[in-house]
């Protein structure tokens, strides 16, 4: 293409051609503005498509026609130091100070004798345009500029502090001296400067802030946060900007107690201006990001604050929803549950109930195990919500508590509810539901119906057991019902009583079926399965050497099952859970390496960097 590009300007020159003559680098044409901008044109288009020489041959003859247009004059240079003529661009500047003499000229003629080697020359020529412009901040910059270019960033952070001087102004230059302090990794240098920088510019504080942050996380974290520790202290009256920025570097620095303490002060400050439209809002956004980072009693305490000090606030009623999800972190779900029947209470109607509603429903399905009180939930919200798909939402998750109850009618006509409510466009949800109805089936030991009903399941490209694509998932279990159909009275008969009992949250009583079929049945398929679910089963009773030996047997006495990949993942999880690392590393590295099409390769490998981090020690043993 470029080859193409570069034929058609030829024909195009070939007029122009006519016109000039170049003698030693001299035209003796001369050309009317329309031949100039053609001309000029045609040098950008060389230049774009990497003909510099081409180029500066057409930059020269704009420059020796117009001397003193300085694009002219700047692409001819620039086109030059990219073919490394630096003593034409010597010859080209001097050429341009016959007409123009300027400050700009005389830093570019000290750039160009740099290049060239004469180091005392140049200089002498950068200080010379200092000297004939001791109060010229556009002197002291164009200096600086032409040094830094050459990467002499030492003079010119001592040229602009010279400029400073002489302009009596300590402001002056700010972002150009940190950008070089930058430049030489001195970075508490430069968080100096660009605090002098946003002070006199509170919009670039977004910039200023992850050049920052970036200084930090490149190692001189401490050495940074005392240059901003001492400006506040210095202020009498820190700006939001800088509070708000020494809030960031803490949290970065993983002292968030103290970040929290500048949360406060800056709410205090926005008391005091009378903002109270926006009071609580950097509370919030703080507790909200700790919550994320997995700070969550720094973010409890952030949230209970601002609920307290600021009741009121617009931000209290989501401040309340963050609340409840950080008890929820910390498995606090009573606390939880509290939290959002205040959002409830204190919004009748709207979003905010919605929210909460929807929130306590799940939790009291999944964590609190009280099918009875979310089945209520979701009914009111059933009832009450025109919004269809928050009515098939609520009504899946109606029949899910059903199935809790042991109920099965009942939650088939929950789930039948749903489907009347769903448009063959929502996959997601429709495969929510029948996968929910096959188990149904399963549990009920019709085994033909659940296959049929497995197999309405589609892929949709998710993961591995992620409630959004349930079609790997699926996959699996009409492989696992097919294959053990054969003693469907026997082995699997037991499995679905399993099922029926891990559906109802009966995890003892599900153990006790899964070690009856291992020890009636151990030469079934459905064996090394159960052995699978009694390791998670034993985890979640907090029973680990159960699950380690449940993991084991698989390995050692089932080497050929399709779970034998799935017990090495869960063995591995175990381990690192109960603060065996070594054995973690082991086992997740046996998987990479013997089952190299497993579908567990992506999150083993994520761990293991995981692991990396957190016990580099392993690694070495």
């Amino acid at each position: 293409m470029q080859v193409i590009k570069y034929k058609i300007l030829s024909v195009k020159l070939s007029a122009v051609v006519l016109f000039l003559v170049l003698l030693t680098g001299t035209v003796l044409a001369q050309f009317n503005q329309a031949q100039l901008e053609f001309i000029y044109r045609s040098a950008r288009d060389y230049e774009r498509l990497g003909y510099y020489e081409k180029s500066a041959q057409q930059y020269q003859v704009l420059f020796e026609n117009q001397p003193t247009n300085t694009s002219y004059y700047r692409g001819l240079k620039r086109n030059l130091e990219r073919l490394g003529r630096y003593d034409k661009v010597v010859q080209v500047v001097r050429r341009r100070l016959l007409v123009a003499d300027d400050a700009m000229g005389r830093s570019d003629l000290g750039s160009a004798l740099y290049a060239t080697g004469q180091t005392q020359q140049a200089f002498a020529e950068w200080y010379g345009v200092i000297d004939r412009n001791p109060t010229s901040a556009s002197g002291y910059s164009q200096v600086a500029t032409a040094m830094l270019s050459n990467q002499l960033y030492d003079e010119a952070i001592v040229v602009y502090y010279n400029g400073r001087k002489a302009m009596r102004s300590d402001k002056l230059f700010a972002i150009e001296i940190a950008n070089a302090y930058a430049a030489r990794n001195k970075y508490a240098k430069a968080t100096a400067e660009f605090l002098v920088y946003v002070d006199s510019n509170p919009r670039q504080l977004p910039y200023v802030q992850r050049r920052i942050l970036k200084f930090i996380d490149a190692g001189d974290g401490e050495k940074i946060l005392k240059v901003i520790e001492k400006r506040v202290q210095n202020s009498e009256h820190p700006k939001r900007e800088l509070l708000s920025l020494y809030s960031s570097c803490l949290t970065r620095l993983d002292r968030y107690p103290e970040a929290l303490q500048i949360q406060i002060q800056l709410e205090e400050n926005r008391r005091e201006a009378n903002g109270r439209r926006k009071q609580g809002s950097d509370l919030y956004n703080f507790a909200s990001d700790a919550l994320k980072d997995g700070k969550t009693r720094v973010a409890i305490q952030a949230f209970s604050l601002l609920l307290s000090e600021w009741p009121n606030s617009a931000y209290a009623q989501p401040a309340k929803i963050g609340l409840s999800d950080a008890y929820l972190q910390i498995q606090d779900y009573a606390s939880a549950v509290r939290v959002l029947d205040e959002v409830a209470a204190n919004s009748p109607q709207g979003t905010y109930r919605l929210k909460a509603q929807l929130a306590k429903g799940k939790i009291l399905l999944e964590n609190l195990h009280e099918p009875g009180q979310a089945i209520a939930v979701y009914k009111e919200i059933f009832d009450e919500v025109p919004n269809s798909s928050i009515k098939r939402e609520a009504a899946v998750f109606v029949g899910d508590g059903y199935l809790q109850l042991g109920q099965t009618q009942k939650a088939e006509a929950w789930y039948d509810k749903a489907l009347q409510l769903i448009s063959k466009n929502q996959t997601g949800l429709l495969n929510k539901i029948h996968f929910r109805l096959a188990e149904l089936a399963f549990c009920a030991k019709e085994f033909t119906k659940s296959i049929t009903l497995f197999e309405k399941v589609e892929f949709t490209g998710g993961k591995m057991s992620d409630e959004g694509d349930l079609g790997n998932d699926a996959l699996e279990w009409i492989f696992f019902i097919e294959e053990a159909q054969a003693d469907s009275a026997g082995a699997l008969s037991e499995y679905a009583d399993f099922k029926r009992l891990s559906i109802q949250k009966k995890d003892r009583q599900a153990l006790a079926v899964l070690e009856k079929i291992v020890q009636s049945y151990p030469s079934s398929p459905v064996a090394a399965r159960a052995l699978l679910d009694a390791g998670g089963i034993y985890l979640r009773l907090q029973k680990p050497e159960g699950a380690f030996t449940a993991y084991e047997r698989i390995l050692q006495d089932y080497p050929t099952s399709v779970y034998v990949d799935a017990a090495l993942f869960q063995l591995a999880g175990a381990y690192a859970e109960t603060g065996r690392p070594g054995e973690a590393i082991a086992s997740y590295e046996k998987l990479l390496v013997d089952f190299p099409d497993s579908i567990y390769l992506e999150e083993a490998r994520k761990r293991l960097r995981q692991l990396r981090e957190k016990a580099p020690q392993a690694f070495q043993q």
